[in-house]
């Protein structure tokens, strides 16, 4: 691997080492948070609201369409 002489080390300025979680501490951290309610649900880019199963499932076999290149109505 050729040696990098401008000086840049590849750490971008003022990013913090990433510190990871253990199972203890992440359930320390989210106890007694509050459950989803019902409002909670993913909503796409042109507003459609992914409150169900059927309209996950569906929006998920338009974004293969869309990665394939095919039409959305063949998913």
């Amino acid at each position: 691997m050729p040696r990098n002489t401008d000086g840049y080390d590849g750490r971008v300025s003022g990013q913090r080492p990433m510190r990871v979680l253990t199972w203890e501490e992440w359930g320390e951290m989210t106890h007694g948070l509050l459950g989803p309610t019902d409002d909670d649900v993913s909503i796409t880019k042109d507003g459609r609201r992914l409150d169900t199963a059927e309209k996950v499932i569906e929006f998920f076999a338009e974004l293969d369409a869309e990665r394939e290149g095919r039409p959305a109505t063949e998913a």
